[in-house]
């Protein structure tokens, strides 16, 4: 039973927690779209001297992007709540992979987290001397965790609003498999991995088994989504995320996800930090 939690522990380590969300922007600075890779994600482009005023709810993580335009470097200041917390030279190499209309030739981000407690607050970035582009995610803080299977047909890298999260290949020759111990409810995310030639809507059947008990099928319809992408991968592109929740019984059991279909299927299972814990 340890080596099995070590292993699970560790392959939690690697692995993102929850979705990251865009924060809402409440004034300052104009809208504009950073494209990394083909894909577009919101920024506020801001002049020296302008202030961009962000609100989250925590209980949360933010996340901050600021990007300069190449060549240059610039001070930022971060206020949490009118108080400042953080100032920072950003000053980084160029990004060959992201373009926007301002700056034209843009670095790669210059990061920072903070944390947010719980109530609602506000992140107010400052440019102190040049033009910038900033852009502000959260996460909520969460009592899931992410659990790599025991086996799969391959590791996959989902990339959304710039986070990395990991999802595991399900396919019609192997099957994704979890052992988990239970007294709790999961919830299974489950992409379509959609081919060049598929287009628009799409359905497909997930079937669930626990142990050898009758598999529940389970079938849904979908898109490709507009705002998410595999890393590495052009030759796919992932569907809009479908959500299951399974009871998983006391003690220690076996979880199989399969599609019925010639279709694979991208899989993450989330698990509470209560069934964690060795029975």
């Amino acid at each position: 039973m340890m080596r099995w939690m070590k292993y699970l522990l560790f392959s939690l380590l690697l692995l993102g927690i929850v979705f990251a969300k865009t924060a809402r922007h409440e004034l300052g600075g104009k809208k504009t779209y950073v494209v990394v890779n083909g894909k577009k994600y919101q920024y506020w482009y801001l002049k020296k001297g302008d202030i961009a005023k962000f609100s989250i709810t925590g209980y949360a993580t933010a996340k901050i992007y600021v990007r300069t335009q190449s060549g240059e470097k610039r001070n930022i200041t971060i206020y949490l709540d009118d108080k400042k917390v953080k100032s920072f030279v950003v000053d980084e190499k160029v990004s060959k992979k992201s373009s926007e209309k301002h700056l034209g030739i843009i670095t790669k981000a210059k990061t920072m987290e903070l944390n947010i407690p719980r109530g609602k607050h506000t992140i107010k970035i400052h440019s102190d001397d040049g033009r910038v582009l900033v852009r502000v995610t959260y996460r909520k803080k969460s009592t899931g965790i992410t659990m790599a299977p025991q086996k799969h047909d391959g590791g996959m890298v989902l990339v959304a609003n710039e986070q990395e999260l990991g999802y595991y290949r399900a396919s019609k020759d192997k099957a994704v498999e979890y052992v988990i111990n239970g007294g709790g409810t999961v919830t299974l995310y489950t992409r379509l991995i959609f081919s060049p030639e598929m287009m628009g809507t799409q359905h497909y059947k997930l079937k669930i088994q626990i142990d050898d008990e009758k598999p529940t099928i389970y079938e849904f319809e979908t898109v490709p989504s507009s705002v998410s992408y595999f890393r590495g991968d052009d030759k796919v592109i992932p569907g809009k995320a479908k959500k299951i929740k399974i009871k998983v019984p006391k003690n220690r059991h076996k979880i199989t996800v399969q599609p019925e279909g010639a279709t694979p299927v991208a899989v993450r299972l989330i698990i509470p930090m209560s069934m964690l814990k060795a029975k």
